[in-house]
């Protein structure tokens, strides 16, 4: 019995330590940039290293169910991207919504039922260039959505942060849209490098 409890123990610290660290830490990058100081033939490469980190208030996945028409946005995600370097480099980043699934819609074959907004937090840093808002648009059923592509500027002293909050709305359309309660969506937000 005590070995049992022992195990449970071991197994539910493991998971949780897991799940800490996915909803904290986020996804770090390196970019490697290639330097032709002199802009004569190459004989040698010099490498500037920068990094560029997600991190994401309540982790990444966007997960809605059961919801109906309202005004209000359902769900707000806050998140940041973090960049350093020390060389004169642009530290480009790229966001995307992926759509895992998207039912909304899907019996009469329709996108756009849901919709989403991106606005850049005000405490942002001024260092590059941010993504630019996004005023409500409709979600399509499937494939990424693409949100724009934001930039640092080196050298970076410590680091610099833009963060951004994507809201997803299911609006009223002033018609019936009882088929549509109890449909899923799921998401994820994405940064990639550039």
């Amino acid at each position: 019995m005590k070995k049992n409890v022992n195990i449970n123990m071991i197994l539910l610290t493991i998971i949780s330590s897991i799940t800490l660290l996915i909803a904290v830490v986020g996804t770090t990058f390196v970019i490697l940039t290639v330097i032709n100081a002199d802009n004569d033939d190459i004989t040698a490469l010099e490498v500037a290293i920068g990094t560029l980190g997600t991190e994401f208030i309540g982790g990444a996945n966007i997960n809605i169910q059961n919801i109906g028409p309202r005004e209000e946005a359902w769900e707000v995600k806050t998140f940041s991207i973090h960049g350093s370097t020390d060389a004169e480099v642009y530290l480009v980043y790229n966001l995307s919504l992926i759509i895992n699934e998207n039912s909304f819609g899907s019996d009469n074959d329709r996108d756009n039922i849901l919709e989403f907004s991106l606005t850049v937090d005000e405490n942002s840093s001024n260092n590059g260039i941010t993504l630019e808002p996004i005023q409500r648009m409709g979600i399509p059923r499937v494939g990424p959505v693409e949100l724009g592509s934001g930039q640092f500027n080196g050298p970076i002293t410590g680091s610099v942060v833009h963060t951004y909050h994507l809201s997803i709305y299911f609006p009223n359309r002033g018609f019936n849209q009882d088929e549509e309660q109890g449909k899923i969506f799921r998401a994820r937000i994405q940064a990639q490098t550039k």
